[in-house]
């Protein structure tokens, strides 16, 4: 906590400081220009993701093979997603590491080998979390 507060000693004389008060107010009004011309770039980007024009789509309007690409291409510094691969057959889930010759190779826990699981047999792919 602040205890002791000083001011600063004002040498200007009255006149001069009205005659400073328009400087002053100029500046505020041209960072306020600037301001504002912000908020309209942030508006218009605003209006372009609520009418669709965004070229990203929701996980869970994505296809297959989306899905596994946005597994796969994600940046180095981001943390590894878990999902969710549902076949037929069984409920595989872990992170998924590569996709080759239309198989989806998942390492399952802590295993060091991913499994293959062929994407003709694969229902769905759930986002899990980290």
């Amino acid at each position: 906590m602040q205890h002791d507060y000083m001011t600063p000693k004002h040498t200007k004389s009255a006149e001069n400081e009205q005659k400073e008060q328009p400087k002053r107010l100029r500046k505020f009004q041209r960072d306020y220009e600037i301001l504002d011309e912000k908020t309209e770039d942030e508006k218009k980007r605003e209006t372009e993701k609520s009418t669709g024009n965004s070229s990203e789509k929701k996980f869970s309007e994505m296809n297959l093979i989306e899905k596994v690409d946005y597994f796969l291409n994600r940046s180095e510094q981001a943390p590894k997603l878990r999902s969710e691969i549902i076949t037929s057959e069984q409920t595989y889930r872990g992170i998924i590491t590569d996709y080759k010759d239309d198989h989806v190779l998942i390492r399952l826990g802590r295993r060091a080998s991913s499994t293959e699981i062929p994407m003709n047999q694969v229902e769905e792919i759930n986002l899990l979390g980290f």
